[in-house]
């Protein structure tokens, strides 16, 4: 079995809904109900299906099909909301619409293969939200990951499965992941390359694209961000000139 087809099975036990975690991006976005949000990397949907039940408009996209099924089939309501895309090409899908909120949660945004597409697609994210929009975006902290020399992130281990994150640091970072299932007592691997964005360069990208109104946090209960916090999350806003 396809290892991200597995993932998608268990996804929503490996990774739950984290209330703290929602209520810090409505309050960030502070949108009124139908305005619309558009979240990349939504996996199986279930974040995208909260805003949606507390009556936003969103679309959430995902690469890989296994988990953009997966989301479908939770409220057969919401269909259409979900699609199978690459991140880079958010601009020709969506060119015709305009999003109050664009989210990039989950270390999505690394996935990209360095500064030249991570620019590219945050400039299509700027393009595509309307005037006053704001971007929030979650990665590692890679300034942490990489003056520690981590090696690993924490294992999480269910009744039925096991999951480990493995670091190799470099230019780029080999992220192997491993999913052991308890019942079939078998395992799954799966390796990609991920680009260790660190919050300096991230935030000179963001001013570049045209983000003003930058807010830093060190996690979703809001403290600021430090080099020492196990995550980054950017809070940006577009704000045309009158």
């Amino acid at each position: 079995m396809d290892f991200y087809k597995k993932l998608s099975y268990y996804y929503d036990r490996l990774f739950p809904l984290n209330k703290v975690e929602l209520n810090f991006i409505i309050n960030e976005l502070g949108l009124k109900k139908s305005e619309k949000i558009l979240e990349l990397g939504c996996g199986t949907g279930e974040f995208s299906l909260a805003l949606l039940s507390s009556g936003l408009d969103v679309i959430g996209i995902d690469l890989d099909n296994d988990m953009i099924e997966n989301a479908k089939q939770k409220n057969k309501n919401y269909v259409d909301n979900f699609y199978q895309l690459n991140m880079l090409c958010i601009q020709d899908k969506f060119k015709q619409q305009n999003f109050d909120g664009i989210i990039c949660l989950g270390n999505t945004l690394v996935h990209l293969d360095g500064v030249e597409k991570i620019t590219s697609t945050l400039l299509n994210i700027y393009n595509l939200l309307c005037n006053r929009g704001k971007i929030i975006i979650q990665i590692v902290n890679y300034d942490r990951i990489l003056n520690k020399n981590i090696t690993s992130l924490p294992t999480i281990e269910l009744e039925t499965v096991k999951f480990d994150r493995i670091y190799t640091p470099g230019s780029k970072i080999t992220f192997k992941t491993v999913l052991y299932d308890k019942t079939k007592c078998e395992s799954y691997e799966n390796e990609t390359e991920l680009y260790p964005l660190k919050q300096k360069e991230l935030n000179e990208i963001l001013i570049q694209c045209g983000f003003k109104n930058i807010m830093w946090y060190g996690n979703f209960n809001g403290e600021s961000y430090q080099p020492d916090s196990y995550a980054s999350i950017a809070v940006a806003e577009k704000i045309l000139c009158n």
